[in-house]
């Protein structure tokens, strides 16, 4: 049974994310932890280089990442020592693709990012997704990329139906948590709202990450810090 929900806050990049979230996990979950907890990750989380270039606010050249097979079997090890689910969003095969990562499991595909930020990182596609939301016990998890969790003028049709239909199934779900996950690279004017569902967001961009209740209330946020953290709210206390 899942027990509690956060996010790991890191606006770091570079070859050693993995052991910075593992540094981040003992000190949130020492040892095995208690229970099981749901940790969502930023935004393409295997990137070794910034999101977006330093020189240009778009990228020319492909960027530098952690193959997301390797990346995928890093988040498994975690996931196994922890006890931990992640949610986490990885450059896969030119797609920006989130993934379920649980304990003794195979990772499981979500969705790929549908919306075109701009940043050249990723190819943006339409394709269907075959397992979001998920269902894991007593939990309806689902999860979306950054710009397809908002509401906004410019998103791709394709985009807005998709995030309509897939609150829409978490909503209806028999499961007592409703949970949508968000790893992001959001600016800070931006704001994705999730009504009757609880919405974890984890950002590397200038919005913090938060986690907030299904009425809205935020339960959990952090301004970014030099130390990454590993953030969580027990879900006793909604």
């Amino acid at each position: 049974m899942l027990q509690r929900v956060g996010f790991f806050d890191s606006p770091q990049t570079g070859d050693n994310r993995f052991d910075v979230l593992a540094s981040a996990l003992d000190r949130a979950i020492p040892g095995t932890g208690n229970g099981l907890s749901l940790v969502v990750l930023p935004e393409l989380f295997n990137l070794t280089e910034p999101y977006y270039p330093q020189e240009s606010a778009f990228r020319t050249i492909p960027p530098k990442f952690v193959s997301h097979k390797d990346s995928l079997s890093a988040l498994e090890g975690l996931a196994t020592a922890h006890k931990t689910i992640f949610i986490c969003s990885l450059l896969a095969d030119g797609f920006n693709a989130a993934y379920c990562v649980e304990p003794d499991l195979p990772p499981t595909l979500m969705c790929r990012k549908i919306n075109d930020d701009g940043s050249n990182n990723y190819i943006a596609t339409t394709m269907s997704d075959s397992c979001n939301p998920r269902y894991l016990g007593d939990t309806c998890v689902g999860a979306l990329v950054c710009l397809d969790a908002l509401e906004c003028r410019e998103e791709a049709p394709e985009a807005r139906s998709r995030r309509q239909r897939l609150l829409a199934a978490i909503r209806a779900s028999h499961q007592p948590q409703k949970l949508l996950c968000v790893p992001a690279h959001m600016a800070s004017y931006c704001m994705p709202v999730a009504p009757g569902v609880t919405l974890i967001l984890a950002s590397s961009g200038g919005l913090s990450s938060f986690v907030r209740s299904a009425d809205q209330t935020t339960l959990i946020t952090r301004e970014h810090a030099r130390l990454s953290a590993v953030c969580l709210v027990d879900l006793g206390t909604r």
